[in-house]
């Protein structure tokens, strides 16, 4: 008993190969990860899903409020079926749209409204007492942005987020939108594209830059270019860069080797009289340093 998601593809079951959805989890972005992307994470950063992702380890470990969430997840939606009517399965697996490469999602459950004979997905939370006054008459919009995530890639057009706070049951519906998907799958593709290509990212929402340890230029990526297209301008401008450098190189070579034959026939001129030899001192490979008194003017003269 579930939905038929046309045009989706079920990559792993989280019961049967724990290897397989670790990597499905550190090469895509699922529904816990896209709030991090749109800065209303209160608990991640996008820095540290960025040396996430590059570390290619999405293993979660798993606190006691995350162990007690699990394990109360059947419970809460038992009761949710109780007070609505909307039946519940729980589908432990993980899904992706095949238009695209990078989203994920594993719902809590599917959800069944008999009345008007639509799946729609439940997404569970178990709030603590002191979190209550966050869910008034809207949910948390990192929440909000989890379920849209899961909307968006399984296609369907309704959702429930659920949530356990103290003894009382919480819930919200929440249509799909678009328009929203849409928008945050920009994001993701691009926060995706820097890490594979070991990139800056630099997130059009608050303008946090986040850069490879190897390299500090900020790329400001613009969703309503191709992105390819924006790759391969940054390919172009690094083979300009490389033949600049290279140029710059033979020059710096070139000067560097004058200068040391000047140095050997070169003399200090401080007087008609007088004439000292010029001690010179190799300080790095770039760079020399000629020594001379602090109160006299010292001029180089070749010979």
């Amino acid at each position: 008993m579930a939905p038929t998601l046309s045009g989706k593809l079920l990559l792993g079951n989280i019961n049967c190969n724990h290897e397989e959805w670790l990597a499905v989890r550190s090469n895509s972005i699922g529904s816990s990860e896209i709030p991090i992307l749109l800065h209303q994470s209160p608990w991640q950063s996008v820095h540290d899903l960025y040396e996430l992702k590059k570390s290619k380890n999405s293993l979660i470990f798993e606190n006691d409020a995350m162990w007690w969430g699990k394990q109360l997840e059947s419970l809460i939606l038992q009761k949710f079926t109780l007070q609505t009517g909307i039946k519940h399965v729980q589908p432990f697996a993980i899904y992706a749209d095949v238009s695209t490469d990078v989203a994920t999602a594993s719902p809590d459950a599917w959800l069944y409204d008999e009345t008007v004979n639509q799946w729609g997905i439940g997404e569970v939370k178990n709030v603590s007492a002191y979190k209550r006054h966050e869910w008034t008459d809207t949910c948390p919009e990192h929440y909000r942005s989890q379920l849209l995530w899961q909307l968006g890639v399984t296609g369907l057009s309704w959702g429930y987020l659920i949530a356990k706070c103290d003894h009382e049951l919480i819930f919200y519906k929440i249509y799909s939108s678009p328009e929203e998907f849409r928008r945050m799958l920009i994001i993701a593709k691009e926060f995706m594209f820097a890490v594979e290509n070991n990139l800056p990212y630099t997130s059009k929402i608050k303008g946090t830059a986040v850069s490879s340890p190897t390299d500090q230029t900020t790329v400001i990526f613009d969703g309503d270019n191709s992105i390819f297209e924006t790759f391969n301008n940054l390919q172009i401008l690094k083979s300009e860069y490389e033949q600049k450098l290279k140029e710059c190189d033979k020059q710096l070579k070139e000067i560097k080797e004058d200068f040391i034959a000047l140095a050997k026939t070169a003399k200090i001129i401080i007087s008609k009289e007088n004439t000292w030899k010029v001690e010179i001192k190799q300080v790095n490979k770039k760079s020399f340093v000629v020594p001379s008194s602090s109160y006299k003017v010292v001029k180089l003269k070749t010979i």
